[in-house]
């Protein structure tokens, strides 16, 4: 690591703030590497917390420093998954660009190739991304699907989306419901808010959301029909459930999309 963990430790009780004559660039280029440090203390607590404070809350970055920040932040996030723990570069970089992405949606920075490229990005981590652990007592917390998904929810929000995108960002959450697993770390909250973000969209385009959730109920009818349970089907849809549950409790009784899910969820849990 360029720096050492004084110095790391040393900005984080300072709240960010720099030390007299240290460039914030030079800072910046050696801080991307605490994506991929094992230390959970460096990765979440400095490295986090410093794109927290500059990205977001100050948004104090000039447009040179958020491009090359952001270029190395997406040549993280674009490594193709291979297990193990090279998914917190991955996971942690989606964290990262997430907060860009915040501030993005109240001030816009970015030019419209990075902003497709950067959704881009977050849809195929969360669809292509194995390595879907949680937290663990070493490494601390890893959540890639979680991470991700604050990334997609911020990039919903954001006035430029397009419809062809809000359809991209429902066929990566329904890609990642595909792999079946139990959500133990709340990583269905964090999946539906993503969708609740698009619902809530002035524009929102309900056709993708619509042709997904008109897909379950047959998938459950053949489900319980075949002569043996297919468990991996069953997981797939008791993970969508998660999600769906999740969703209709963000939403008001009186939203146009709570009703249609409301019925959805009653054919699946029947």
């Amino acid at each position: 690591m360029p720096r050492g963990r004084a110095f790391w430790l040393g900005l984080r009780d300072a709240k960010f703030v720099l030390p007299s004559g240290v460039s914030r660039a030079e800072v910046l280029r050696d801080a991307v590497t605490l994506v991929d440090s094992e230390d959970p203390v460096l990765r979440d607590e400095v490295g986090y917390g410093l794109a927290v404070q500059w990205l977001y809350r100050e948004q104090a970055l000039t447009p040179a420093e958020l491009k090359s920040l952001g270029d190395a932040l997406l040549a993280r996030l674009a490594v193709p998954p291979s297990g193990g723990d090279s998914v917190l570069g991955r996971s942690f970089s989606a964290l990262w660009l997430s907060m860009a992405a915040a501030a993005e949606s109240k001030k816009a920075l970015l030019d419209e190739p990075t902003f497709a490229a950067l959704l881009e990005a977050g849809a195929h981590e969360l669809e292509a991304e194995i390595d879907l652990r949680g937290y663990e007592p070493k490494l601390g917390w890893i959540h890639a699907t979680a991470h991700t998904s604050d990334l997609l929810k911020f990039l919903a929000r954001d006035p430029r989306l397009t419809g062809a995108q809000q359809e991209r960002i429902v066929a990566s959450v329904r890609a990642r419901l595909e792999k079946g697993d139990t959500f133990a770390w709340a990583e269905d909250e964090r999946l539906a808010a993503v969708l609740r973000s698009l619902i809530n969209r002035a524009d929102f385009q309900p056709a993708p959301l619509e042709a997904w959730l008109a897909s379950l109920p047959p998938r459950l009818k053949a489900l319980w029909s075949a002569p043996a349970l297919d468990t991996a089907e069953f997981a797939r849809l008791n993970a969508t459930k998660q999600v769906l549950r999740a969703l209709l409790v963000f939403l008001p009784a009186e939203h146009p999309q709570a009703a249609r899910l409301l019925e959805t969820l009653d054919v699946l849990s029947g």
